[in-house]
């Protein structure tokens, strides 16, 4: 199988020193494991340059996307970048466009500046569907 790196944009909680992501995006992210995804997976933050030089290094970003996600300008960052190659400071003019996959964790609204993106890929929930997807729009 051809690996592709995947970005993983979740929302992390630093809780006594120890950095842990939801539930929900826990239980996608092992069964994108089980499907043979490489993953990179930041938990903890880093500055907006650092951030989109590591999505640059991968081949498509997932935002796994809940109420605290959301809500995060980080996250927002994260994927406007790997969809449009605009980041927090600048734009890529260089920048070839990532697969970007969106993931409810629950029902929320799709946060406004999404309907603005029209490459972002919705993934259904199921999570073998949501892989079959990924794989389908990666050919792996």
């Amino acid at each position: 199988m051809n690996k592709q790196k995947i970005y993983i944009s979740t929302f992390e909680i630093e809780n006594k020193g120890s950095v842990q992501i939801p539930f929900a995006a826990k239980k996608f992210i092992e069964e994108l494991q089980k499907n043979n995804f490489e993953l990179f997976i930041p938990l903890k933050w880093r500055e907006y340059p650092i951030i989109e030089k590591e999505i640059d290094e991968c081949n498509a970003l997932i935002a796994l996307v809940d109420k605290y996600w959301a809500s995060s300008t980080w996250k927002a960052s994260e994927v406007t970048y790997a969809a449009c190659g605009v980041g927090a400071f600048f734009k890529n003019e260089l920048f070839t466009p990532k697969p970007t996959f969106i993931y409810f964790l629950e029902k929320i609204e799709p946060c406004g500046y999404m309907d603005s993106i029209d490459s972002l890929i919705y993934l259904p929930d199921d999570f073998n569907e949501a892989c079959n997807v990924i794989k389908n729009t990666l050919n792996l």
